[in-house]
Order: structure tokens, then C-alpha cells, then sequence
């Protein structure tokens, strides 16, 4: 199973209760700033290594082809065209302007002086540009943050598992209407990908 972890999309507290849920089936993929590349761990609790130690996607997909390996982490357009047919792939999406704020936040606490517009701007349409509205039509499960719920209960039931859910990487920040009304104006594409999906998720 290949579990796409979309930024800002309930992804951290997923992937944990996948961790809990699998145990030693359980691979957590580290994508590395500098290099592109994957440092494959067996947990959260993990020390970043050197550029050197860390692999391609197309070489975690080698080693765990075939396998019953969960595999959770950030990965992109370009290699996600390598996830064979046939692996089960499950993700989450979250409302695109709420998701963006959100992600805006999260990475200004790193970035004190971070400016809104222009972060906007640079991820606009996030999930049309990073993951590609094409990949998402063969995800086997899309689960909606906003229906979390509803359907993380089906999840259990499709995969014959229970999760144990704690949320983490939550929000401080105060919903500003205003902020998410200009958040919109850049997630235009994201937003019609987000509806399909949700009126075909119910």
C-alpha cells in the first residue's frame, strides 16, 4: 500500500496511525530538501543522514515491490507516475484555500518574515501542479478531511484495520475570513479537483 501524504492534509497524524496499525510493514519516506532523494525510516523518530545514504523513489519502489510494505511520504508528480498499477494508493484532501492558509502558517513558523501573497503565489494550485488531477483518478481511496469521520470508518472497514488517530501539526492560528478568501483566488484549479472528489466520496 502507497499512502501520499499532501502537505497540510491531515497527512503526520495518518501516517502515524498507519505506524501503529501495520508495525514492522510500516515505511515512513524522509524527502530530502537538498538532494530530491528518499531516506527510508521505520518510524517518526528518526535522524536525517547525509545526501549519500539516501535513495531515489524509483529504488524504494525496487525494494519493496511485491512486498506487503505501507509505504507513507511526500512525493511528486513526476515520480508518482512510477507507482505501478495495481498497488493500492490512498491519500487525503483537504479544502484548497483552508489547506493553503494552513500551509502557510505551518512553514512560517520557520520563516518568521514569510509574506502571505507570495507564498501564495508560489504554491498556487498545489495539488493540480505537485501531485497532478490525473494521478488522484487512480488513487483506490480519497479520504475528505472534511468528512474525516465517515471516512476514516470506511478505510478501517476496506482494509480490515483499526486506526488509533491523534491529531498532530494542528493549527495556532486564527481562521481569518479574509485570508481565506484570498487564499481562494490562487487554488482555483485545486478547488475543482476538490469537488469531484468530494461529491464522488460521500
Amino acid at each position: 500500500m502507497f499512502s501520499l501524504h499532501i502537505e497540510k492534509c491531515f497527512g503526520t497524524s495518518f501516517g502515524s496511525a498507519l505506524m501503529d496499525a501495520y508495525g514492522s510493514r510500516f515505511r515512513l519516506l524522509y524527502r530530502c530538501g537538498s538532494c530530491g532523494k528518499y531516506q527510508i525510516c521505520t518510524d517518526y523518530d528518526y535522524e536525517v543522514l547525509e545526501c549519500d545514504h539516501h535513495v531515489s523513489f524509483e529504488e524504494v519502489l525496487e525494494e519493496y515491490s511485491g512486498t506487503d510494505a505501507v509505504i507513507h511520504g511526500h512525493v511528486f508528480k513526476e515520480e508518482l507516475k512510477l507507482v505501478p498499477i495495481g498497488a493500492y494508493v490512498v491519500t487525503w484532501l483537504r479544502e484548497p484555500a483552508a489547506r493553503l492558509l494552513s500551509h502557510y502558517y505551518h512553514d512560517k513558523k520557520t520563516v518568521k518574515d514569510l509574506q502571505m501573497e507570495d507564498f501564495f503565489m508560489a504554491n498556487r494550485n498545489y495539488i493540480t501542479e505537485r501531485i497532478g488531477a490525473g494521478f488522484l483518478w487512480r488513487v483506490d481511496f480519497v479520504g475528505i478531511m472534511e468528512k474525516m469521520d465517515s471516512h476514516i470508518s470506511i478505510f478501517e472497514k476496506l482494509k480490515g484495520v483499526t486506526l488509533n488517530l491523534e491529531r498532530h501539526n494542528e493549527g495556532d492560528y486564527e481562521v481569518n475570513e479574509e485570508e481565506l478568501k484570498l487564499a481562494a483566488e490562487y487554488v482555483t484549479a485545486d478547488q475543482k479537483i476538490y469537488e469531484r472528489h468530494s461529491r464522488l466520496r460521500k
